[in-house]
């Protein structure tokens, strides 16, 4: 068995740019390929939508060397990723961006750290390349509980720097940061004010920052516990990290407040979809019939995304726009339509829309 490690545990790359950072992630993968060797990439990260961009970028970079991005997302039946990933009869052909190593399950949420821990040696042995996105908290709690693990890595690239964020401007308007600087201290003047928390949480939605999200609607919800926009806030912040059954539990607290609530009804399509649970989809599909009778183009094309009718989904979308019923950037950033963002004429609306605005 061969070791892999090359620096110190606490060696990170000193990239400047976003541009140079992705590049030097790009030339490793490229070399693991040609050279037929492995590749562990940790990734710490802040924001969902950096983190989709880089992911984005790369695939496109990866096409152009008949390799595939493959997401993985951690779970308590998919913990033991040395396991899991090393028997993939795809591997050669493919790098595996895993996400949400928090939600392996097990004591203290630690079974994927311990089998990265054990079983290490699975992905140099059979030449895995993978991308770990980790959060600030993942990481701290990876080089504690998987140690040897962490000394395997090649290499650590950071993408959660302030610079990062400022990025976000270019695809989903400018104010993000100056908003979320001003709830920050609106929170902190006001401990006791659950509204202030509220829109601090909103403003790390809007970043893509779930984990800071999640608190700052905790705390809301901490000092007003019935609050139903706070629950859906909070739902859509666990769906954001990919806490699909957290997400899941809090959407059920929202149709209890609001049975009506056709946000929290497709977005609880949303998370059984992505867990694969097609009996709870169309009982869910059931549910949501009647209610769309009165919702806008929007909802329905939101409908249509998670039913997996991409043409239906792209001609209501077009109506919604023209009525300015929604935004580009809205579109751009709703989970609700990754399930057709790969789709030639949503892509199309997407460029035709950014044209023409």
């Amino acid at each position: 068995m061969s070791r892999s490690g090359k620096s110190s545990p606490l060696e990170l790359e000193k990239i400047d740019s976003f541009e140079e950072r992705l590049e030097i992630i790009f030339e490793e993968l490229s070399l693991s390929i040609r050279g037929d060797r492995p590749s562990i990439l940790l990734l710490p990260y802040a924001s969902e939508y950096i983190r989709s961009e880089v992911e984005r970028l790369l695939e496109i970079r990866l096409g152009s060397i008949k390799q595939k991005l493959v997401p993985f997302v951690v779970s308590e039946k998919q913990f033991d990723l040395p396991l899991l990933l090393s028997r993939r009869p795809d591997r050669k052909k493919s790098v595996f961006s895993v996400l949400a190593l928090s939600m392996g399950g097990g004591k203290s949420s630690a079974n994927a750290y311990r089998a990265l821990n054990m079983r290490r040696e699975l992905l140099v042995d059979h030449h895995v390349r993978s991308l770990f996105w980790v959060t600030r908290a993942e990481a701290r709690t990876l080089s504690r509980r998987a140690p040897d693990f962490w000394a395997f890595r090649h290499r650590v690239v950071e993408f959660d720097r302030l610079s990062d964020l400022h990025r976000l401007a270019d695809f989903f308007g400018d104010g993000l940061l100056p908003d979320v600087q001003t709830c920050q201290k609106a929170a902190q003047l006001h401990p006791a004010d659950a509204q202030a928390w509220f829109k601090l949480g909103r403003c790390y939605l809007d970043l893509g920052i779930s984990a800071q999200a999640v608190r700052a609607f905790g705390r809301s919800l901490a000092i007003a516990p019935g609050e139903m926009p706070v629950w859906l806030g909070l739902a859509d912040a666990y769906r954001l990290g990919m806490r699909l059954p957290d997400a899941i539990m809090n959407y059920r607290q929202v149709i209890r407040l609001d049975p009506g609530n056709l946000s929290a009804h497709l977005s609880l399509m949303a998370c059984h979809r992505l867990m694969g649970r097609d009996t709870l989809v169309e009982a869910q599909k059931n549910r949501l019939l009647p209610l769309l009778e009165k919702g806008s183009e929007f909802d329905q094309a939101v409908f249509a995304s998670l039913s997996g009718d991409a043409a239906r989904a792209v001609e209501l979308l077009a109506v919604a726009l023209k009525k300015h019923r929604v935004s580009l950037d809205q579109v751009k950033r709703d989970p609700n339509f990754d399930f057709i963002r790969t789709d030639p004429a949503f892509q199309k609306l997407v460029h035709t829309e950014a044209s023409s605005g």
